[in-house]
């Protein structure tokens, strides 16, 4: 009974969030699509708990990110980590990644994974954004 309550309010966050608007759409993910990957990576990570909490990160994620921060990660490569999965924007990165810093916009650090790479918000740890 108790997790049906908690998919339920997963449910009803995810329907009350609505997409944020972006001038390039490979710059951002929209807030729903944010909160249904932060709760699915939530529910996966620490069950129905997690899938709300992940949505409610998830739904943050969707703001536009600078095109300097963009440009600066792809144009200093780092050492790539390996992960079992397709990195999503919404996605919280461990304590333990090691992330470089993006000069040109403070509020972001970079990583490279799977040989692709992805801009972090300092002060949440979430991914924001995932190129190529």
């Amino acid at each position: 009974m108790r997790k049906f309550l908690l998919a339920g309010a997963a449910l009803l966050a995810l329907g009350a969030v609505t997409p944020a608007l972006a001038d390039d759409a490979a710059v951002a993910a929209g807030g729903t699509a944010g909160a249904a990957t932060g709760a699915t990576a939530g529910f996966f990570i620490a069950g129905p708990i997690g899938a709300v909490v992940g949505g409610v990160i998830g739904a943050g994620v969707g703001s536009t990110v600078s095109d300097s921060a963009i440009e600066y990660a792809r144009s200093h490569r780092v050492s790539s980590i390996e992960y079992d999965g397709d990195l999503q924007p919404g996605y919280r990165v461990g304590h333990g990644v090691r992330l470089h810093a993006v000069p040109t916009a403070r509020d972001y650090s970079y990583v490279y994974v799977n040989g692709r790479p992805a801009l972090i918000d300092n002060r949440t740890d979430v991914v924001v954004w995932v190129g190529d």
